[in-house]
Parts: C-alpha cells; sequence; structure tokens
C-alpha cells in the first residue's frame, strides 16, 4: 500500500495512533507498507540531513492551520521520543510486513502556473 503520509497526523496524533492505523491496513492482508515519509524539501521525520516540518523554527513559518497542525503533532511526537518511521516500521514488522520509506519527487500539490 502506498500511504502519502501527511493523512496521520490530524487531530492529536499520538504513536498509538499511527500503530492502531498499522495494525487496520495489516488487517486487510496488506503485506507492503511504503510511507511518503517526506517531499523533496521537507520530511515527516527528525532528520540530521534535510530540513523536518516539525521542527520548532520550521513551524514557526507556517500559514495554513493543515500544514500547521502536521508539524505541531510530529513535534510533539518526537519529543515524547517517538520517530514516526520508527514507530511505523516496527509496528509493520511486527505484522510481518515490509515497510518503505519513500520521498514523494515532483510533488505538484502546490504549484500554480
Amino acid at each position: 500500500m502506498n500511504d502519502d503520509g501527511w493523512n496521520q497526523f490530524g487531530g492529536n496524533t499520538t504513536a498509538d495512533m499511527l500503530r492502531q492505523r498499522v495494525d487496520f491496513i495489516a488487517k486487510g492482508g496488506v503485506d507492503v507498507l511504503s510511507w511518503c515519509s517526506g517531499t523533496p524539501e521537507l520530511c515527516l521525520y527528525p532528520t540530521k540531513v534535510g530540513e523536518w516540518l516539525g521542527a520548532p523554527d520550521r513551524t514557526a513559518k507556517i500559514t495554513t492551520g493543515h500544514t500547521w497542525n502536521i508539524a505541531y503533532n510530529l513535534r510533539q511526537l518526537v519529543e515524547q521520543g517517538e520517530d514516526p518511521v520508527d514507530v511505523l516500521s516496527a509496528r509493520c514488522h511486527q505484522h510481518g510486513m515490509s515497510f518503505i520509506s519513500s520521498i514523494r519527487m515532483n510533488d505538484t500539490h502546490y504549484t500554480q502556473g
């Protein structure tokens, strides 16, 4: 299954909610989860080599509510010692599923021309 990564972080996302999402997917017989952990410019996990959406200095620059909420939830997870990639991949492996962390290239969601 290919998951775009953004839809897990609405509301008040917890590590348990991420695990429950994998549990639900596993019940459907999915054996591989490809989770988009970032776009070319932003990562959905704390990285040392790129820019992550949940970084405090990044959050201050966000102007849309949806994106701010995602960034806030990511930061909260990390402050609790939870890395979304680690949480999701560990749960996939508990279910015997493969986990692929992917990057969305050439994303045109917000392109205007």
